[in-house]
């Protein structure tokens, strides 16, 4: 029993290393989002927490320039119908915007993403892990994607060791995002099918149809749940009205569905 005991206690001490580690390590320049909310709301604080997502905009120069990245790519770039980006140390943002075009930020050139088009997909990719030691105030790096108005997104597969992902202002079939450290927030974004994953870290979707139109399959190790403005149990499933089906899953982190 008292092994038991002495296990949950140091189980409860690495999550909060991690979670510590990783507030005052990956300095990325937010406001506060939708996932920020949700964990305040579901472990009840107060304190402005940074989870690494940024309302990015032409004046917004400035809060970049504090982190140091000062490293600025704009492209525009053909069309493309999938997405898939594999990130390192990277905060994400997909939006509706006027063209297809990816703006880079970054830091340090260690970080800076590659990306590609082949057969209609878009793919993002930073250097390897094992191949970047930057972190903290010395490696920050932030893509956006923008999407024209109209344009429908087949598929969108993302995964993020260090950072966060924000999908808003347009449309998909398909996607799969996954962050080891990092937050995930989607606004005004239809859906077919879409599956959330975050080892560390809040989720947060605002839906754009009523909640019992779709099928929720969701899960938080370490964190509250709150659907449609209800604080539900650690785990929570319905099944919808239509087709359209949101499967959700943290070990660290709150969710929140409206």
């Amino acid at each position: 029993m008292k092994q038991k005991i002495f296990i949950l206690i140091l189980s409860l001490l690495t999550i909060i290393c991690i979670i510590f580690g990783a507030y005052r390590h990956l300095r990325f320049s937010s406001t506060s989002s939708k996932a920020e909310r949700a964990v305040k709301k579901s472990l009840g604080i107060e304190k402005d927490w940074d989870f690494g997502i940024d309302e990015y905009d032409d004046e917004d120069e400035e809060s970049f320039d504090s982190l140091e990245m000062r490293n600025v790519e704009e492209l525009k770039i053909e069309e493309f119908s999938e997405i898939d980006i594999d990130g390192t140390v990277l905060a994400v943002v997909v939006e509706r915007g006027r063209d297809f075009s990816v703006s880079e930020k970054y830091s340090n050139k260690k970080l800076k993403p590659s990306y590609s088009i082949k057969n209609g997909k878009l793919y993002i990719k930073q250097p390897d892990s094992k191949k970047v030691s930057v972190v903290g105030s010395n490696g920050n790096c932030k893509i956006v994607i923008s999407v024209p108005y109209g344009v429908v997104i087949k598929r969108l597969d993302a995964s993020i060791n260090v950072g966060a992902m924000e999908l808003k202002g347009f449309d998909i079939q398909e996607g799969s995002i996954s962050t080891n450290v990092g937050a995930i927030s989607i606004e005004d974004m239809d859906f077919e099918k879409l599956t959330l994953r975050s080892n560390v870290g809040a989720v947060a979707v605002d839906l754009m149809k009523d909640i019992a139109d779709y099928s929720i399959d969701v899960k938080s190790d370490v964190g509250g749940i709150v659907i449609g403005g209800k604080n539900v149990k650690r785990k929570y499933s319905q099944d919808g009205n239509t087709g359209k089906k949101l499967t959700i899953k943290t070990d660290v982190g709150g969710i929140e569905i409206k």
